[in-house]
This record gives C-alpha cells, structure tokens and sequence, in this order.
C-alpha cells in the first residue's frame, strides 16, 4: 500500500473521529477540546478540515489527539445514556472485563473511538501476549475483537531507538482465501523515542468466509516523521491465535427485503446483521432507477422505544462487485425496542446525462455538466487543477465534505483514453452560511488535448425528501 493510499485512509479516520466527537453530547470538554471539535451537535458556523496528500497526517492526528476527552476517567461527569464513547456511572458493571479480555481502564489515557471503546467498555476484546523485538523496536498484540464482518485489534509499538517511528503497510493475514482489507489506524502521529503507544487497528472480513483461528500479523516500522520519504524498515511477522467464533453466537442476520423510496428513486434493503461491534444494513440501488444515486443523507436506525432513539451511522462501509452496499451503524441492544427502522433524509443524486463534465483544464472553462456551485481553477505554475464548489453549509450539506471525485479514466479531446490522477489535495472551509469544497487534482501531461471528458463519480447533489422503512418489528426474532 503506497503512502497516498494511507492518506486517503488517515482522511476517512479523522472525518470518523469528527462525527463520533460529534456524538459525545453533554460530556464535559475541557477549553482546549472544544476548540478542537467545534461546536460539537449544533456544527460550528466556521469550519475548516483539511485532507489530502501532505494534509491527511495532520487531520487524522489533530482530531485523534482530542480523543481521550471522549473516555472519561473515574471522576468524569456522565454522559448522556446514548453516547457510547465513555461508560455512564450508573450503568451495569460492564467495565469488569472477564478473565482474558482487555478492560477499559488500561486504555483511557489514550483515546479511541466510539467503536473501539464500546467494544473494550462491554468486554468483547480478547486479550493477546505475542511480541516480537528488532532494532530497538517492540510490536506486541495485545487485544482482538472479530464478528462476520470487521475485526479490530489492539497493537502497541514500543520505540528504544533515538528517531521518533511508525508503523506502515499493516496487514493481518489468514491465508490465501481469506481476504482482510486494512481499513483504519487509529493515530499517524508516530511513537517518540523512549516511549510507546498503544494502536487501534480496524480491518474488513468477507461475510461468506469461515475465518481459521490460526492468523499472523504483519506490520513494517519506519523512522522518521510521517510524510517523509521511507527509508529502511523493520518487518514483523507474529503470528497469533484469533478468537474467530467468540462472537459468532451473539451476532444474529436478518433479511428485510423492503425498498426505500426517495424521489421514485428505490433503495432495496436486503439485511440487517447485528453483532456486539456492530450493526450492519445491506442494501442496493435498484438498477430500473433513472437517476444515479452517489449518497443517502444523514441515514439512521431509529430504535422505538419508551423514550426513543436513533442510532448514529459511524461509518459508510464498503460496495461488492454486485453492486451490494453496507452501511454500518453503532452496535444497538435492538431486542430492548419496540420498533427499528431505517430513515434517511434524502438522497444525493444527478440525471444519466449529468454524469459527463467536460472541461478545459488549462483555461477552467466548463464546457458541459456541472451547476452554477463549480468553478474550475487551474494553476499552471502547480500544474494542478482545483474543482471547486459552494455550497450551503447548514441542513442539506450536515456539515461533511463532498469532494468531487470521477471515475478512473477520462477521454480527452483526441479520444484518447487516460487514468484519471488520484486527488492530490483537498480542503473544506465555510463561514456565513457556505460550505467551500475544494478537490485538487495533479494534471500537466502536455499529450492531453483539451477539453478534457471526465465522468462523475461522486457529487453532491442533494434531493432533500424524508422516507423511512421498517427494518425489524417485535417480536425480535
């Protein structure tokens, strides 16, 4: 995996720790955390978030850093019933780890987030003890959680040379049939030397696969500052035993069989997966649609019960080969509700024929597609072009980026067929009332012949229409 690969995924982390630091409700923040996250539920008016190559590292570790205010130690006030970041002080025992599970309390001063912590707090991660020490350098594993879907692990790095480390191109391997897809590292910021520090790993399953207990973790540590060019690296290869079915009697899978219908637009709902990490909802855009449909709004599982509550999406998932979508939400004690629904507050979605953008990317004219949001910049000095668009910053945007992004080739004025160049840099910033979204793309090939025909792969295009459908009703199976 390249550097910018991580960077992309530091991005996807740190957006992550935003929202879920957004979800922490009425805990006390010290000054300093809340200058950090904003205004928390109400979305602060200015904002600023930067991703991208160069920017991802900073993002990740400047919202990462906060994090420890999100686990309350033993004289924190409590937090509100539905905040699953910290433990609530009249809640049941649950921070009592059972023998050969990880407890809470060990990882309070570092921080993670909400997943991770609900997963230590209920005592589903598996204690692990398997270490390996190379020049200078100390991996141990030291705690796993894994249902159908996901698997999060606990790693520390303990650093006794005089250059700061970190670790990179981070695999947990089952053998050759049983695919892990590295999805996110809780911190990029690296271990200073002397000391050492806990990392929070989180890794993708494939549903259909029977998981063997016999795994190896494999990891290479790098010195220096992240960002910098690699030099030479350490590799570990531990091998570990992997508590596969721990959960597996827990987790319980649901067909719903509905459809979601927004602008005559239909959302098929397949299943509903509910482990102790997690709950999963499977779902697809029907093919008969006449709109392309890049994104639902602000989803949500409502559970129904005497006071009611929603659960809050943590993170968007992965899309199959067939075109199978998973979002993934909080886990939820769904059996204690008197109804589960999944709602939306519409969808983000163009017409067939808006999919194609035709651009000079020398002169920024926009030839074709796009509205009266995107302007086209280019920097000949840079020899990059910045797509940029203002938006509204409140309700239909919910304060999260929307970068434009396009499909993996694009057709210049010759025909000649090209690889679209990854996003080099990007950049949300908004103030009295709009939201200003930046996606900079590195693009100076002289062949080119302009204009240039990209193809639309992600665009915010909101279609504000509320609609909800039955997941789930009682009895619960």
């Amino acid at each position: 995996m390249t550097n910018q690969e991580e960077e992309r995924k530091l991005l996807r982390d740190a957006e992550t720790s935003q929202r879920d630091a957004e979800q922490v409700g009425q805990m006390r923040l010290d000054e300093a955390v809340r200058a950090g996250i904003g205004q928390g539920k109400k979305r602060a008016a200015r904002r600023k978030a930067v991703y991208g190559t160069g920017f991802a590292a900073a993002a990740a570790a400047a919202i990462i850093a906060l994090s420890p205010a999100l686990m309350p130690g033993p004289g924190a006030e409590p937090a509100a019933q539905n905040v699953t970041a910290g433990a609530p002080k009249n809640e049941p025992a649950a921070e009592q780890a059972k023998s050969g599970y990880e407890k809470i309390d060990d990882y309070r001063s570092n921080g993670t987030d909400l997943k991770f912590s609900s997963a230590l707090r209920n005592g589903y991660v598996s204690s692990l003890s398997e270490s390996q020490e190379q020049n200078g350098y100390t991996v141990t594993l030291k705690g796993m959680a894994m249902d159908k879907r996901g698997m999060y692990m606990i790693v520390s790095l303990k650093n006794d040379t005089q250059k700061k480390a970190r670790l990179s191109q981070i695999k947990v391997d089952f053998g050759d049939n049983y695919p892990v897809t590295w999805l996110s590292l809780s911190s990029s910021s690296g271990v200073a030397p002397g000391t050492s520090q806990n990392f929070f790993i989180e890794n993708q399953l494939d549903p259909t696969k029977d998981y063997p207990d016999q795994a190896r973790f494999n990891v290479e540590v790098y010195s220096g500052e992240f960002g910098q060019p690699e030099g030479q690296s350490t590799k570990f290869d531990i091998p570990f035993t992997a508590a596969t079915q721990d959960l597996i009697p827990k987790t319980r899978t649901v067909e719903v069989a509905k459809e979601l219908e927004v602008d005559g637009q239909k959302i098929r709902i397949e299943r509903i997966e509910q482990s102790p990490l997690a709950t999963y909802v499977d779902y697809r855009y029907e093919e008969t649609n006449s709109k392309k449909i890049f994104d639902l709004i602000n989803p949500q599982v409502k559970l129904s019960d005497e006071s009611g509550s929603d659960t809050p999406l943590m993170w968007r998932e992965y899309e199959s080969e067939n075109g199978l979508k998973t979002m993934v939400f909080a886990a939820s004690k769904i059996q204690n509700a008197e109804s589960a629904k999944l709602a939306v507050e519409g969808i983000s979605a163009i017409e067939p024929e808006d999919l194609k953008l035709v651009v000079n990317t020398e002169t920024g004219e926009i030839i074709q597609g796009g509205d009266s949001t995107l302007s086209v910049l280019p920097d000949k000095e840079k020899g990059t072009v910045t797509f940029r668009r203002e938006l509204e910053s409140e309700g239909e945007n919910s304060g999260f980026s929307h970068p434009t992004e396009f499909e993996d080739t694009f057709t210049d004025a010759k025909g000649t067929v090209h690889d679209t160049p990854i996003v080099s840099e990007g950049y949300s910033e908004g103030s009295g009332g709009k939201q200003i979204e930046s996606t900079v793309y590195r693009l100076s090939d002289p062949t080119i012949v302009q204009p240039i025909t990209f193809t639309l792969k992600n665009y915010w295009a909101p279609i504000q229409e509320k609609a909800e459908v039955e997941l789930l009703t009682p009895p619960f199976p």
